[in-house]
């Protein structure tokens, strides 16, 4: 039957699934490193908005830190749960990407000033999520899950 649920016995739409997700895991780290520095850098360059009071800037910062921690833990324990062929995890991977895909449809509807750049980056975090869901559901990959699942006796 191969090897006991190593990569050496995925298919190739599995280890392509696979390593996706643990681009996702890496991809949402380097998110939230990204808004620590620019909430760190317009705190720094603009003292005054740090001084007035609005905390906006830091509550923002902070939530997606906490979503970030969360969004690798996810990524890595479908990741896992997948390589060892566990078809609900194929299933929960496919909604949370659905609903990940309302939060992208969010950001990329928001008329604020200056988000432009967050609409990019968002979207590519979506595209990587994107490709991973579409490995999971070819037809070698169900195969794959197929082989996994006990038969019901």
């Amino acid at each position: 039957m191969g090897s006991r649920g190593g990569v050496a016995s995925l298919p190739p739409s599995m280890v392509a699934a696979v390593r996706l997700m643990y681009a996702g895991a890496l991809y949402a780290l380097v998110w939230a490193i990204g808004v620590i520095a620019v909430a760190a850098s317009v705190i720094r360059n603009h003292p005054i908005v740090a001084a007035g009071g609005d905390h906006r800037l830091a509550g923002a910062a902070t939530l997606t830190v906490f979503v970030s921690i969360a969004d690798i833990v996810l990524w890595l324990v479908i990741a896992g749960a997948c390589r060892r062929g566990r078809s609900g995890a194929r299933v929960t991977g496919t909604v949370l990407f659905a609903l990940h895909t309302l939060g992208v449809l969010g950001v990329l509807a928001s008329a604020q000033a200056g988000l432009g750049p967050a609409k990019a980056l968002t979207l590519i975090g979506w595209l990587i999520g994107c490709a991973a869901v579409v490995c999971l559901w070819q037809r070698p990959s169900g195969a794959f899950f197929s082989a996994r699942t006990p038969a019901s006796r």
